[in-house]
């Protein structure tokens, strides 16, 4: 019938006018989390790279080498749960409910910033276990003091020691970057170290 046409052609308009309306807005949303997203991780690469260079080059570095090592734990958790929700945000299929994702983005936005925040403590708290021992094998760094100090020399380049200090480093951010980008893998740590040290009593 007529009306039944007229319905369909409402609806029709109805979605095309969200669609035309709505997509941008989506996508201006996206891009100003993307920039704002993009400058906090430059913001904490160059904070990083300037207490390194402060410690390589400085008669009195700012921070010690295990204190580099808990900033750079923290920087890095912090660029894996960016990295992780830049992902997520290209994944926006933009052409499928754009309304819905619109309301998502404005009412969660706060909920995304919280992501680097949390992987920076997750960086952090996984650093910690590696200090306690509590995670060791070969996958994981060695946290000590002793695998974080530098040569005397400070550009520690040439020899087995360093060697092995360049390793660990590199495993610790590779991990706090892990750390970051899995949301659910430190709490799930956590979770099996506190059902284990529930366990244990019960069992004596």
């Amino acid at each position: 019938s007529i009306e039944s046409l007229r319905d369909e052609a409402r609806a029709l308009l109805d979605r095309v006018y969200r669609r035309y309306v709505l997509v941008p807005k989506v996508e201006d949303i996206r891009l100003s989390i993307v920039r704002h997203f993009l400058t906090l991780s430059s913001a904490s690469i160059l904070l990083l790279c300037m207490v390194v260079v402060n410690y390589l080059s400085a008669a009195v570095p700012l921070l010690q080498p295990i204190q580099i090592a808990y900033l750079s734990a923290a920087v890095s958790g912090l660029l894996g749960a960016t990295a992780s929700t830049l992902f997520r945000l290209q994944k926006l299929d933009l052409r499928r409910e754009p309304l819905m994702q619109w309301l998502s983005l404005k009412n969660g936005e706060t909920s995304l910033w919280l992501s680097p925040v949390l992987g920076a403590l997750f960086g952090l708290v996984l650093f910690l276990l590696f200090r306690s021992g509590v995670l060791t094998g070969s996958m994981f760094p060695n946290a000590s003091n002793e695998a974080f100090r530098m040569a005397n020399e400070r550009w520690c380049t040439g020899n087995s020691t360093c060697t092995d200090r360049h390793r660990d480093y590199t495993a610790l951010l590779l991990w706090c970057f892990i750390a970051g980008w899995a949301e659910r893998f430190v709490p799930d740590v956590l979770d099996r170290l506190a059902n284990q040290a529930k366990s244990r009593p019960a069992k004596s």
